[in-house]
């Protein structure tokens, strides 16, 4: 019965979807369960229908952020109930739970060498541990209200953390000590990112804006004005020439960072939350998939998934180059993801981290 409704509209999800989610002993999966070819790593399934609660191994409330380190061999996990929790990628195992904060964690975030993990927490501080341990090793304070975002500087001198306080704060992970309080948005921040030379900061706000900074001075640069709701998400191009901002009114804009001009605009039909840039500048990764850019300027264009053989998390769909592949269940839908290669991983409001990883096939048979 809760395959109906997409059944009705897809039929064909039928031999995958309502498949893959099924209980492992359940009679439909006995029966007509078959190898999937584009799905190397199937998700977590409980062995029986059932209205009971089920015991989950991890998190024991909503999982809030996930990020990968930059090396790609851990995956980490911030939650409701107060812990950061590390995971192997390739096995799904948990390897570490990071706790100390007294509150959610609303971020997390990997220095550019792997070997430090900050998170950000509603209890207004930052700590930073050490990923191979689980140990902290450093507790900043003084913003007033929720951290937000945080991020470090790809020469990993700086931790910046944004805050519902209004400000953006820039931290020496090494001593502890706060070097700048950047003071200018008029709403909460939500994201924070640096340029690849460490020269810019951009934050973005429920203001609407986003703003650009000289970490080394702390003054405002910049102020990009054009969204209608609030911003979600910020990265720069590796060559610093572009700068991204994604927002809750739908869209994906380019901007020129040192004129402040606003490139090209982009429609979507889902929020996008994470966003970076692609080595080459050609595509941007965000938390629901890859998404391509065009190099020449335009006013509105859509912006999709277009690589042959990318996945993308759209609302309760994952989809491939564009098409519905996999309907997901309610209860495997997500409150945050992130994406790697073809390694979907997507948090849940239950604390289960699902892991989906897709095969390399660009067509689907």
């Amino acid at each position: 019965m809760q395959n109906r409704w997409i059944i009705d509209i897809a039929p064909l999800q039928l031999y995958s979807s309502a498949i893959i989610f099924a209980p492992i002993e359940s009679v439909i999966r006995a029966q007509f369960e078959r190898p999937i070819q584009w799905i190397c790593r199937l998700p977590k399934v409980p062995p029986a229908w059932s209205l009971e609660l089920q015991k989950l191994e991890g998190h024991s409330n909503t999982v809030r952020a996930i990020a990968f380190s930059h090396d790609s061999e851990l995956l980490a996990s911030a939650s409701n109930d107060g812990t950061v929790r590390l995971w192997d990628p390739a096995t799904g195992v948990q390897v570490q739970e990071l706790e100390g904060h007294s509150n959610w964690v609303n971020a997390i975030a990997f220095s550019h060498d792997s070997q430090l993990l900050a998170s950000a927490s509603e209890d207004r501080t930052v700590r930073l541990w050490n990923p191979a341990t689980g140990v902290q090793v450093q507790e900043f304070e003084g913003h007033s209200n929720a951290v937000n975002a945080i991020v470090f500087s790809h020469d990993n001198q700086l931790l910046a953390s944004a805050s519902g306080d209004r400000t953006v704060r820039l931290w020496n992970p090494a001593t502890g000590e706060q070097v700048q309080m950047l003071e200018g948005h008029r709403d909460v921040v939500r994201a924070i990112a640096f340029s690849h030379d460490s020269q810019l900061l951009a934050s973005a706000s429920d203001d609407r804006t986003v703003r650009l900074w000289n970490p080394a001075m702390g003054e405002q640069v910049q102020k990009l004005e054009g969204h209608s709701n609030a911003v979600r998400a910020v990265a720069f191009s590796h060559d610093g020439q572009l700068l991204a901002s994604a927002s809750n009114d739908r869209t994906v804009r380019l901007w020129n960072p040192a004129t402040g001009e606003q490139v090209q605009t982009f429609k979507q039909n889902v929020t996008i939350y994470q966003l970076r840039f692609s080595t080459d500048s050609q595509y941007l990764e965000s938390d629901k998939g890859i998404l391509c850019h065009h190099s020449h300027p335009s006013t509105v264009l859509s912006l999709t998934p277009k690589l042959a053989g990318h996945i993308f998390l759209n609302g309760d769909w994952i989809t491939r180059d564009g098409r519905n592949l996999l309907w997901l269940p309610y209860d495997y839908r997500g409150t945050c993801s992130a994406l790697i290669g073809n390694l979907l991983v997507i948090g849940q409001s239950s604390g289960l981290v699902q892991f989906i990883e897709f095969s390399t096939l660009s067509a689907i048979i």
